[in-house]
């Protein structure tokens, strides 16, 4: 039996490509709070922003969290999860597919 490294649920799925972590809403609230432009943007400047360090030292580990790709076995539930979060905070309908990575869970 396999389990979720990500929930720690039992799954019987293959081992995939994802990051680290999936999209945490509780931390991409907070982003939106302050502004993604202003956290991620070309010409952010966290140094201008209301924010404590504790909060950028989230935003550090998160971000390499989310950048960071292996293989990992991850449930269905988790994976769909993740697409949604996906869809909420990062797919601005732009047409601009630039960075954009999600995975395709095939039932």
């Amino acid at each position: 039996m396999k389990y979720c490294e990500w929930c720690g649920k039992s799954t019987t799925n293959k081992p995939v490509h994802v990051a680290q972590t999936p999209i945490l809403e509780w931390i991409e609230e907070r982003i939106n709070k302050i502004g993604r432009k202003q956290i991620w943007g070309e010409n952010s400047d966290w140094s201008k922003l209301e924010m404590d360090s504790d909060f950028e030292a989230e935003l550090l580990v998160y971000d390499q969290l989310l950048s960071t790709v292996s293989k990992s076995t991850v449930c269905t539930r988790c994976l769909k999860e993740d697409e949604r979060m996906w869809e909420k905070y990062y797919d601005d309908d732009s047409g601009d597919d630039e960075g954009g990575m999600f995975v395709v869970v095939e039932e």
